[in-house]
């Protein structure tokens, strides 16, 4: 019978865990290090040897331990469990079958993501542990949710943090080349095979829905657009639209979707650092949406990347007519919701801003309060006024 290694922990991490935090540091560890099976199940002990919970171990990660979360060892039931929680929760609250099927920790599943488009599923696995269940991860979804295909869409950077190797393969089936779904009204097209992140970013769609109300009749600008999810749906409200993205590839794609939907005729598509466009340009707009990518990617970026959030929004804001909405985001974990406030209330300076709303990822990427790095997708509109 396999005996299941056990890593002590520190009483300060036993404090941590004990109020839900999923992630154990090397720092924080009694066991050595080295004496850690890479990829593999572990006990971990309190410095009294009492059993805590089992976690992934990797001795080459910075997150040492993956908590799982369980008083008995994780075989192939716990995972097809966690599995068909999520799947659950997301059957009750989605008409669409089109969402993010797991979420990672969000999920209780460190490590794993699967994004679902109909009876195609695009994964991606991030941790060592979560790797080696990867054939219970897809005999799951053909089983239960008789996946016509399956694809592992591993080239994120964090797996080599891992110690594994990036790919993009097809697990299962024929995926299509692009997939088609309608989003309340708007036809949509992801490429699962080849385009950023899983094809879609599943997290913004329903903020899409925010331009039913916020761009009949205006100017808009969309920045850093993808495919265009908001300047689309902002078109087909009659507005204006200008769509900005560096991706020739994304800008292909979003100018397709806009003849699907009979709005070509009211975007007009730039391949552009968003930057660079917001510094040259001499229009002015009633509405604009800034969702950048992640400009703080680990610690070392921090003060960088929080004056480019700056920098950023305070040129969306001088290029606002009177009365203009931004609706302005970040997703970059490591960015609180404070701190974004606080460098957009600098961004406004001199400037009569309004706040209108606060915006978040939806449920489908559920924030765990005991794991905060479960918040990434944080979001305002603001409504500028003019001075008199």
């Amino acid at each position: 019978m396999y005996s299941v290694p056990e890593c002590r922990i520190s009483k300060a991490a036993e404090k941590r865990i004990r109020l839900g935090h999923q992630w154990i540091f090397a720092n924080e560890l009694l066991t050595p290090v080295k004496e850690l099976p890479y990829g593999n199940i572990v006990k971990i002990v309190s410095d009294k040897n009492h059993l805590l919970d089992y976690a992934f171990s990797n001795p080459n990660s910075l997150i040492t331990l993956r908590r799982l979360l369980t008083n008995t060892f994780p075989d192939s039931d716990w995972i097809k469990n966690r599995l068909e929680n999520a799947f659950q929760f997301r059957l009750k609250n989605f008409d669409i079958p089109v969402y993010r099927l797991a979420f990672s920790e969000g999920d209780y599943l460190s490590g794993l993501t699967i994004d679902r488009f109909d009876n195609h599923y695009v994964l991606q696995i991030t941790s060592a542990g979560m790797e080696k269940f990867l054939d219970e991860i897809v005999g799951w979804l053909k089983s239960k949710l008789n996946a016509k295909s399956i694809i592992a869409r591993n080239e994120t950077s964090y797996r080599k943090m891992e110690g594994l190797s990036t790919e993009n393969v097809t697990l299962y089936g024929n995926p299509p080349e692009n997939f088609e779904w309608n989003w309340y009204g708007i036809q949509m097209i992801s490429n699962l095979k080849e385009g950023q992140k899983t094809g879609a970013y599943l997290d913004q769609r329903f903020h899409y829905l925010l331009m039913d109300q916020l761009s009949k009749g205006k100017k808009v600008l969309d920045l850093f657009c993808h495919t265009a999810g908001f300047g689309i749906r902002a078109a087909k409200m009659g507005a204006e639209v200008i769509a900005v993205d560096s991706s020739k590839e994304s800008i292909s794609l979003a100018k397709e979707i806009a003849k699907r939907n009979q709005v070509e005729n009211r975007i007009q598509f730039i391949v552009e650092d968003a930057n660079h466009f917001l510094k040259n340009t001499t229009y002015q707009f009633d509405t604009i949406v800034c969702d950048p990518p992640p400009l703080i990617k680990s610690r070392k970026d921090q003060k960088l990347g929080e004056i480019a959030y700056q920098k950023l929004n305070q040129r969306c804001f001088e290029k606002l007519h009177s009365n203009g909405i931004l609706i302005t985001f970040s997703c970059s974990h490591l960015l609180t919701t404070s701190s974004l406030f606080n460098l957009l209330v600098k961004s406004a300076k001199g400037m009569m801003v309004q706040l209108i709303s606060t915006l978040h990822q939806p449920k489908d990427h559920p924030i765990l309060l005991s794991h905060p790095e479960t918040e990434y997708l944080k979001g305002y509109i603001f409504l500028k006024r003019e001075v008199v």
